[in-house]
């Protein structure tokens, strides 16, 4: 497996929420391409990104929450983000990925 450090900085507010929810923003937009892809080559849903889109919406909600109770007073923010990818296969009716 291996690490990769993502995100580890220091940030204003208004900064840290772009960060995040452009990060997000770009992982649903990555979805629901999949999601649109998946039906004109297949003519089938994609269950997955839907899910996974649902989830990153919820999350997105959590933070736009999270931002509105921060003060201004409070300056900065931290965020540090860790990536691990280890290769792996993955069958799915019948397709490998």
């Amino acid at each position: 497996m291996r690490e990769f450090k993502l995100i580890d900085s220091t940030f204003t507010i208004e900064e840290a929420k772009v960060v995040l929810l452009e990060l997000i923003n770009f992982k649903i937009q990555f979805h629901s391409q999949k999601i649109f892809s998946n039906d004109i080559k297949y003519g089938k849903d994609d269950i997955k990104s839907k899910k996974r889109i649902e989830e990153l919406e919820n999350i997105r909600a959590e933070l736009l929450d999270y931002f509105e109770n921060l003060d201004d007073s409070d300056g900065v923010v931290r965020v540090s983000s860790i990536v691990n990818m280890k290769p792996f296969i993955e069958i799915e009716v019948g397709v490998t990925q």
